[in-house]
């Protein structure tokens, strides 16, 4: 049986059993899990009760992505980062889509900086591209 806690930094935990202590991932911290989460039995083995905290469904906090494209002209490429985007749903892959097809089409024609500044741009971009705080 397994539950979830909520750590300080707004992160879920998925608590195992027998789990009495666990550490974020997020943010490094170690908890101590409250006698909600676990429990002794007669027979000394630790058994996890369910969470009393209501699992989230989405995160309390927002998170936004930038990404990069490139654009060459013969002699000059320009790198660029994108303005911020929220991420939820649908726009989680049509924002990278779309940076990346942008960089494909317009971002090989440098020399020399093109084919390199091509290739970072779409592997930032494949991975997620990078959060903005």
């Amino acid at each position: 049986m397994q539950g979830t806690y909520r750590c300080r930094c707004g992160a879920n935990l998925i608590v195992l059993e027998g789990e009495k202590r666990i550490l974020c991932g997020t943010c490094g911290t170690w908890h101590d899990l409250p006698a909600t989460y676990w429990q002794e039995t007669g027979n000394g083995k630790t058994r996890s009760q369910p969470a009393t905290q209501r699992p989230a469904t989405r995160p309390n906090y927002v998170v936004h992505v930038s990404y990069r494209y490139a654009i060459s002209f013969i002699f000059v490429t320009i790198y660029r980062r994108s303005a911020p985007h929220r991420i939820d749903g649908i726009n989680r892959f049509l924002f990278p889509a779309f940076y990346s097809l942008i960089t494909l089409l317009l971002g090989w024609w440098g020399i020399p900086w093109g084919p390199i500044r091509t290739i970072q741009a779409v592997w930032i971009n494949v991975r997620g591209g990078e959060m903005v705080f």
